[in-house]
């Protein structure tokens, strides 16, 4: 028992988010209260891991809790993949000799050559995800994407009376590449609008309402300026014709949510690119979506975001955050990947990379219920 106790704490240290103060508090804050509220701080990280880890083990089912929530951080990482290691009964020699090919990095973005145990590991968690899934039930979901897939593309970076930005329409025409080449986006399923006005934007908005069915999938992806508004406690995106001192042509998070309640589609992932984008979000703690088949995520409605930063947070005009996230889209080689394994799977990188942390959840009081969305790769 004392050397799966120390192999379990060893792996967890191999973790970046394990290794960093912060989002090991915010994992331990993450997991069951009764867990979390047992659990003894100690200021160096091993001794801390192990009272994390002694905790778990005292409740059932508390180091498959402490799984779950890793993984929404790491993903399916290398590291992430040495943990799973331990509980599915891989030899302990090849476990020691896996984490040894981990490197001692904080961005975990470079990687030595797959050993096989990885591909087995990998293939079994593809496995467990999709555990119990029908493969013609699957297909008919897939094919069903082709058709019910919406994509909204909104760049704004040519203001009349802002500062202009770079990137934002690069940056969207390389995220539109991405998911027409490696996903089940068809070209004329695709809105770009380039340079909106508020009018244009919202009346575009208003136009994929009408056009939009209950079943169907709608991505939306906004990047450009945003603000923040402390005294309201308000978010808002900026759109061409936005005046400085007058919000009278601003976009708020409460117009984005009240265009999201009135469209009847299954599932709704708005990601968006701008400074205090995450004020949108009700961030919560994870559901247990790894438990569900990606059918029985998909009967269910979504409404989620995912944003390059904090609500009171700025972001850079180069987008590490939209770097990170063509790459994760471009490496995902699953065929079903869910928004909130893509944030998991980006996330440590941009925080290590850049000056924002990017965040993900539920849209508040626009329909969410327990379904997720879900990128099928062609």
């Amino acid at each position: 028992m004392a050397n799966e106790f120390l192999n379990i704490v060893d792996a967890l240290l191999k973790c970046p988010s394990i290794q960093n103060t912060d989002t090991r508090s915010d994992i331990i804050n993450l997991l069951p209260d009764d867990i979390s509220n047992n659990i003894d701080y100690r200021s160096s990280a091993r001794p801390h891991v192990m009272s994390i880890v002694k905790t778990c083990q005292n409740y059932e089912d508390g180091l498959e809790k402490l799984l779950e929530v890793l993984r929404t951080y790491e993903g399916n990482s290398l590291s992430m993949q040495a943990v799973d290691a331990l509980f599915l009964n891989a030899e302990p020699n090849q476990i020691i000799e896996f984490q040894q090919t981990i490197p001692e990095t904080k961005d975990n973005l470079t990687y030595p050559k797959e050993p096989k145990l990885q591909r087995d590991l990998a293939s079994s968690s593809r496995k467990k995800n999709l555990s119990n899934l029908n493969s013609e039930s699957f297909a008919e979901l897939k094919e069903k994407s082709w058709q019910r897939n919406h994509l909204c593309l909104i760049a704004v970076q040519d203001y009349l009376y802002q500062r202009p930005l770079n990137f934002p329409i690069s940056d969207a025409v390389r995220l539109r590449d991405t998911l027409t080449t490696f996903y089940t986006f068809a070209p004329e399923s695709i809105t770009f609008l380039t340079n909106p006005t508020r009018t244009e934007l919202l009346a575009k908005l208003e136009e994929l309402e009408r056009k939009i069915e209950e079943d169907d999938n709608l991505l939306i992806f906004f990047a450009g300026h945003g603000e923040w508004n402390k005294r309201r406690r308000q978010g808002y995106w900026l759109p061409k014709d936005a005046e400085t001192d007058n919000k009278a042509n601003w976009i708020s998070n409460s117009d984005i949510r009240d265009q999201l309640n009135g469209f009847q589609a299954r599932h709704v992932l708005l990601i968006s690119d701008a400074c205090f984008s995450g004020g949108i979000l009700d961030v919560r703690k994870s559901g247990n979506y790894q438990e569900k088949t990606i059918p029985e995520l998909q009967k269910s409605s979504s409404r989620q975001a995912l944003t390059s930063g904090m609500k009171e947070e700025a972001v850079s005009d180069y987008s590490e955050f939209i770097n990170y996230l063509i790459l994760r889209l471009t490496e995902n080689e699953k065929d079903a990947l869910t928004a909130e394994e893509l944030y998991g799977l980006l996330r440590h990188s941009v925080i290590y990379n850049a000056d924002n942390r990017p965040e993900f959840g539920v849209i508040h009081k626009t329909g969410h219920d327990s379904g997720e969305y879900v990128f099928y790769r062609q």
